[in-house]
């Protein structure tokens, strides 16, 4: 055996070493998974605590002005049960949309851990060139 034989280093021990690199690779990436996606519901739960607030406010709010609708809708002629019935629809229809615009931004597309999946696939064809 040569001296340069002595100092390169086996096919087991490169194969060894290429597995633990890949190993340490994979729990990187399950950890950057994990961040992620903390991220991504510290984000959520922060849009339906600002949906809930603002819900409270609008609560109080509402009802205060739709009295004034009522009674103007009153003042106008409408009997009182048909002036509660219009002023009751329209609002359902405004909450039904701030429902749809909120609930867009809890879209899984938003929620995706995009960076992760992107890096991952960067990893991955990296491996694959590796071979």
């Amino acid at each position: 055996m040569s001296d340069t034989d002595m100092a390169r280093p086996s096919t087991a021990s490169l194969l060894g070493e290429a597995l633990s690199q890949t190993s340490r690779l994979v729990a990187a990436e399950i950890q950057l998974v994990r961040i992620e996606i903390s991220d991504k519901i510290s984000i959520a739960i922060k849009a339906i605590v600002g949906i809930v607030v603002a819900a409270v406010f609008l609560i109080v709010a509402m009802i205060f002005l739709l009295q004034g609708v009522v009674a103007l809708l009153v003042g106008f002629g409408l009997a009182v049960s048909v002036a509660n019935f219009a002023v009751g629809g329209g609002i359902a229809v405004l909450a039904a949309i701030a429902i749809v615009v909120a609930l867009r931004s809890l879209s899984a597309s938003k929620l995706k851990p995009s960076r992760t999946i992107r890096q991952m696939q960067e990893n991955s064809e990296l491996v694959k060139g590796a071979r």
